[in-house]
């Protein structure tokens, strides 16, 4: 997220693991370990600058993917959780699809919001992680169509997943208006969850 190299941790723990094959005090190194990480963490304005940035193309999906897997099972028991992400690239068909809130072509010729606006239809605050099926029977609908949906018929669709849950009560009110502002204010609002939530080292 922060533009460092991924080798800086991978050699990290590789130093540690010598480490603790070595040790009979395995809590001291492993709170060694965690004090190191904390001190690589990027700050906060350098990690939301960029969490914000991130937009819907072929070659982000699967980031995309992940980190809504993460939120949506972060601080669940192992058997609650309900896998969004799965990174085995033999898997053609996935079981879950990213959805622009705002719909990149809105159904029945609705003409689309401002030039602004469409200019952020891929941004990540205008994305969601929804099961492949909801997700084509959603189709192109417009943000309040969806919201009704998903509230009145496809209710029982959309009752597992926590997230969505939590997404609907929290922006059902910006819907029938959803804007560039409204894109914009939910991906610093999943940028500040991701920082001092679901990525937190304690």
């Amino acid at each position: 997220m922060s533009d460092r190299l991924g080798n800086e941790v991978e050699n990290l723990y590789a130093d540690f693991c010598v480490r603790l094959a070595k040790t009979k005090d395995f809590d001291t190194i492993c709170g060694e370990i965690v004090d190191t990480l904390k001190g690589l963490l990027a700050s906060e304005d350098i990690f939301s600058a960029k969490f914000v940035e991130i937009s819907y193309t072929s070659d982000t999906i699967p980031l995309i993917v992940y980190i809504f897997d993460r939120i949506e099972n972060n601080g669940l028991d192992p058997g609650a959780r309900i896998p969004l992400f799965n990174p085995d690239p033999r898997v053609l068909r996935k079981n879950h699809n990213v959805e622009h809130f705002y719909p990149k072509s809105p159904a029945g010729g609705t003409t689309p919001l401002n030039k602004a606006t469409m200019d952020v239809v891929d941004n990540i605050g205008n994305l969601l992680v929804l099961p492949f099926r909801l997700n084509a029977k959603l189709g192109n609908l417009l943000p309040k169509d969806k919201i009704d949906s998903l509230r009145g018929e496809r209710a029982s669709d959309a009752r597992h997943q926590r997230y969505l849950q939590e997404f609907i009560t929290k922006y059902e009110m910006l819907a029938p208006a959803w804007n560039q502002d409204a894109i914009q204010q939910r991906a610093e609002e999943l940028a500040s969850n991701a920082y001092h939530t679901v990525w937190k080292i304690s």
